[in-house]
């Protein structure tokens, strides 16, 4: 069941790097704070997999890159005996939209859509807990992945994004699957 959890995150990826970057690069000259919100699905080796909700500050760059601080949380529970596990995530991603503009003769082009890459380091939290007790465990993470933004116009997007996880010393969390909502706050509009 895990690698098909890791393949399908793979093959999500790949297609929406490979085959969704027939859109623009719409949000290459703006710049400005991002606030997100996204609810996904977070898949791992042992336990149910669950729903989580994410929350992102972050900062848009001019050019292709951005910034983005990640707080997730989340309950869980598996293995026998029965274990429930909660999940804290903190991470920074660093964020690459990818150039697709020099496809103009792409019939499926949009300028809407932003295909990216990500990759991050950050801080997981576990608190595992049974009838006979429990412990907790704080730990390094990686994350690398990708998604789409499509812009729905007046600074709000829609972002859909697959991400592999390494925990250090936990080999629990592999993957996570999001969709959620981004609002961009220009500097200028602010003035």
């Amino acid at each position: 069941m895990v690698r098909e959890g890791r393949k399908l995150a793979v093959g999500v990826m790949v297609a929406l790097v490979f085959g969704v970057s027939a859109g623009a690069n719409a949000d290459a000259g703006r710049e400005g704070l991002t606030l997100s919100a996204h609810v996904g699905q977070s898949q791992f080796d042992d336990l149910d997999n669950e729903a989580h909700v994410q929350l992102g500050v972050g900062w848009k760059f001019k050019g292709p890159w951005s910034v983005e601080a990640v707080y997730a949380s989340l309950d869980s529970s598996g293995g026998t005996p029965e274990i429930d596990v909660e999940v804290v995530r903190w991470h920074v991603d660093a964020q690459y939209q990818i150039e697709t503009s020099a496809q103009k003769n792409n019939p499926f082009a949009n300028p809407k859509l932003q295909p990216y890459l990500l990759g991050g380091i950050g801080y997981a939290s576990t608190n595992f807990t049974n009838s006979e007790g429990g412990f907790d465990n704080d730990d390094r993470m990686l994350n690398i992945g990708g998604g789409v933004k499509y812009d729905l116009g007046s600074g709000w997007s829609v972002r859909g994004e697959a991400r592999i996880f390494k925990v250090q010393d936990i080999d629990e969390l592999r993957s996570v699957f999001n969709i959620g909502l981004e609002y961009m706050i220009h500097p200028a509009a602010a003035k």
